[in-house]
């Protein structure tokens, strides 16, 4: 059967059943047509906001670094049931609702906020069978967000501004207890002027009298030395005379002049005592004139060794007195150092005290132009509305055209399945599988038969070569005859 018998078959059913298929199109259509009658239709109110965080006028030397979940957190709070129940107090519920219903989660169902990708703009859209109170309810949301936005950001404000100042007080405090112990550090310093300079002075004053302590040590020291060795030498006065010229010059030279004439009388007697004998005045005389020196010559050297050891006491008196005043001033100095270190951490903690207070003075005079700029109803994120408030005209649910051409398509299919099972019609590809079908079954048959007979012709054959003899039937199996019967 072609396609094109099957197509007048189908429109001679159409014909006779056309009563059926306008039956079933109208039974579709009438429950539509009572579904309009009994519905509210839907109406939806669209506009566009445009929501900026640009900040305060005060604030516009600052640069705003733009949030990329800015936007979806504002959708948010729009569609929260904080800005909802916060627009009942400009547009009360609907008065239709039932008891059970709670208006929040009602106005929630039919708000739609959405931010469009890459722009600052969020749409938002509510549905609501009054056309006219679904443009009320979208503004009434909207002036209760921006309410929120400035509610906030006064509340914000203020709590800066009273933190601020809080700490501006407390820095004060500190401020001023740090100069009060400031001032009563420096009356308590025992040294006159700048710090610096006393210890500029009494550093160099120090350092002379280490230098001093040096020298005196080292005399001391030389002194102790030399009495040391004349205790040991054999000949201690000689040993004097030949060290005495570091210490004393004076007392040096007058000894080699001693020394010298005591070795000229010497050799002067030992000149007259070859020509004349002991009993000779020129004699007696020299000898007399060297005793004389060699006297003199001894008590000095004896003075000598007497002035080292009281140079030695006056040495160690001068380094324990330089010792002294080399410790006190270096007591002195420790004590000054102890006083600049703490005068250096006072001015440290009041620069950083002077530095935070004055930051603070510019953030509290900020917050309070922020605070009056906010009374005078400016706000730091802006919200505009770009699009007019227009009350719709079409509903969006239902829409009667739309609804019964489907509802009447649908009847019409229906009953053209209805004829087509009455009728007992071929289904469209239908007639072709049959057909493939039948033709497929008849060859397998005889393909069947013709192998069946293939093997039967060649077992026969197999049989008749074979001798004849009886063959028994043993218990395994049954022989070809079996088979064959």
């Amino acid at each position: 059967m072609n396609e094109t018998t099957l197509t007048q078959i189908y429109f001679g059913a159409i014909k006779k059943w056309w009563g059926l298929l306008f039956a079933a199109a109208a039974c579709a259509i009438v429950p539509a047509v009572l579904y309009l009658q009994n519905t509210d239709s839907i109406f939806e109110t669209q506009i566009r906001t445009l929501i900026q965080n640009n900040g305060l006028a005060v604030d516009a030397s600052k640069t705003h670094s733009k949030d990329k979940n800015f936007l979806s957190t504002q959708s948010e709070i729009i569609r929260s049931p904080l800005i909802i129940r916060r627009s009942f107090d400009i547009l009360s519920p609907a008065s239709s609702l039932e008891l059970d219903v709670d208006p929040v989660v009602h106005v929630t169902k039919r708000l739609f906020v959405s931010p469009l990708v890459s722009t600052d703009i969020v749409r938002l859209s509510y549905r609501d069978s009054d056309p006219k109170r679904s443009v009320l309810r979208l503004q009434a949301i909207i002036e209760s967000y921006q309410q929120y936005l400035q509610e906030v950001e006064q509340s914000t404000s203020d709590e800066t501004v009273e933190l601020l100042e809080k700490q501006q007080i407390k820095l004060t405090q500190q401020r001023d207890f740090l100069e009060k112990s400031l001032a009563e550090l420096r009356q308590e310093s025992p040294f006159i002027g700048e710090m610096r300079d006393s210890i500029r002075t009494e550093t160099t004053t120090l350092k002379g009298l280490t230098n001093r302590l040096i020298v005196a040590s080292s005399k001391s020291s030389h002194l102790e030395s030399i009495l040391k060795t004349q205790q040991h030498s054999s000949s201690p006065l000689a040993s004097v005379a030949m060290q005495i010229g570091n210490i004393n010059a004076e007392m040096s030279r007058s000894l080699r002049d001693l020394q010298s004439n005591l070795s000229q009388a010497e050799s002067d007697v030992q000149k007259i005592s070859r020509v004349f004998g002991p009993l000779h005045p020129e004699r007696k005389q020299a000898e007399d004139r060297a005793n004389a020196l060699e006297s003199q010559y001894s008590n000095a050297l004896s003075q000598a060794a007497i002035s080292m050891k009281q140079q030695l006491e006056i040495a160690k008196s001068e380094q324990a007195h330089l010792q002294k005043l080399h410790d006190e001033e270096r007591n002195r100095l420790s004590t000054l150092d102890a006083f600049l270190l703490r005068e250096e951490k006072l001015n440290s903690e009041l620069n950083r005290v002077n530095q935070s207070y004055e930051s603070t003075v510019a953030q509290v005079r900020q917050k309070q132009l922020n605070k009056q700029a906010l009374a005078g109803g400016q706000v730091s994120i802006v919200v505009q509305v770009l699009d007019e408030f227009t009350i719709p005209q079409t509903p969006v649910w239902p829409q009667p055209i739309p609804l019964l051409i489907s509802c009447g398509f649908l009847g019409l299919l229906l009953g053209f399945i209805v004829i087509v099972f009455i009728e007992k019609l071929p289904l469209p590809g239908m007639q072709s599988f049959d057909s493939v079908i039948s033709e497929e079954t008849e060859t397998s048959r005889e393909n069947i038969s013709a192998t069946g007979r293939h093997n039967l012709d060649s077992y026969i054959q197999q049989q008749e070569k074979q001798p004849q003899h009886p063959q028994p039937v043993s218990s395994a199996g049954i022989t070809g005859e079996t088979l064959l019967r």
